[in-house]
């Protein structure tokens, strides 16, 4: 039977019953512990307020001795604090009488920051109610900060908290994760509601490399296919579309390589809702890849769009359905 106690370290409460776990964080170093299980949480940067379910988040403290708290001064961007039974919807009330805490955001403004003062380079991984995410080598600067919040990790993938559902942890870690101790980590914040670590299935669009012309498309004005790229030219913002394609509350990887930019405006995906979820990403040559997650009711259709005085040019693009390890 493992006993499940505490001690303190440097002032700090250190859980110590998940031994493989608690030895990431030894103390020192730039690391964070994020365990949405370990409450108190607060209502107030200082800690003073603490939070029950339904109000808004503050501060969520370290779990290791590190004092890397995640914090929020702003009350207009700051996530709920919910409980749910495991298999509960992850879309469910935020409050369901019963289950195991966690931070909902509302993937539009809210996030959470831990302040780095040294900087910070190495692996960061989030764990939530629909599935979990590996971001490799993300680097702040000193004086920076790591931000949990609408455009998901900073400096790993672009709005992955669409695909992670309601957020039970996190963890950030000054040097690279091993596969062990990943798996470690994914049982740990599995017994908290969690499921595992998200994979990318099969290719889901029919030519997505333009290499059969304009076989599966639907282009609009100013789009044309040839030499195995999409071209957009000015003056008029349009759309590139793939029908058929999207299903209904699922969470999909869209990656689209960018061959060439002669004149840069702006690029959008439109997924998922009847008044369209809009993800903007960055024209520059290069991979830009953003996880999205479509509503109960989807327009069940892909579609690219370039603003009007976009000359540019793509190399192909790729729509992967994400699902947990477990249920693939």
């Amino acid at each position: 039977m493992k006993l499940l106690t505490d001690i303190t370290v440097n002032g700090r409460p250190v859980h110590t019953g998940d031994t493989a776990v608690h030895s990431l964080f030894p103390g020192g170093g730039q690391r964070a512990w994020i365990d949405v299980s370990a409450m108190p949480h607060f209502q107030d940067v200082e800690g003073a307020s603490p939070a029950g379910f339904g109000d808004s988040i503050a501060r969520v403290d370290d779990k290791s001795p590190n004092a890397m708290d995640a914090k929020q001064a702003s009350v207009a961007s700051r996530p709920l604090l919910g409980r749910a039974p495991i298999g509960a919807s992850a879309t469910g009330q935020i409050d369901q009488g019963s289950g195991l805490p966690f931070l909902r955001f509302d993937l539009t403004d809210d996030k959470l920051s831990h302040s780095f003062s040294a900087g910070f380079s190495g692996d960061v991984m989030l764990f939530g109610r629909s599935g979990s995410w590996m971001a490799h080598g993300v680097s702040i600067t000193s004086g920076g900060v790591l931000e949990i919040g609408p455009n998901g990790v900073t400096g790993a993938l672009q709005d992955i908290l669409n695909a992670l559902g309601d957020i039970v942890g996190w963890v950030a870690v000054d040097r690279s994760i091993s596969p062990a101790e990943q798996a470690d980590l994914v049982n740990y914040y599995r017994a908290r509601g969690a499921k595992g670590l998200l994979v990318a299935g099969p290719e889901l669009l029919t030519n997505g490399d333009f290499s059969a012309g304009v076989s599966g498309w639907n282009l609009g004005p100013g789009w044309s296919v040839g030499g195995g790229v999409a071209t957009h030219v000015p003056p008029s913002g349009s759309d590139i579309v793939q029908f058929g394609c999207l299903a209904p509350n699922t969470s999909y990887l869209i990656t689209i390589n960018i061959a060439a930019v002669r004149v840069a405006s702006f690029q959008y995906v439109k997924t998922g809702s009847p008044g369209y979820n809009i993800v903007k990403s960055g024209m520059t040559v290069g991979n830009h890849t953003v996880a999205v997650r479509t509503g109960a009711n989807p327009v069940p259709d892909l579609t690219l769009r370039a603003g009007g005085p976009s000359d540019v040019d793509f190399n192909s693009v790729s729509l992967r359905e994400l699902r947990p390890q477990e249920d693939w």
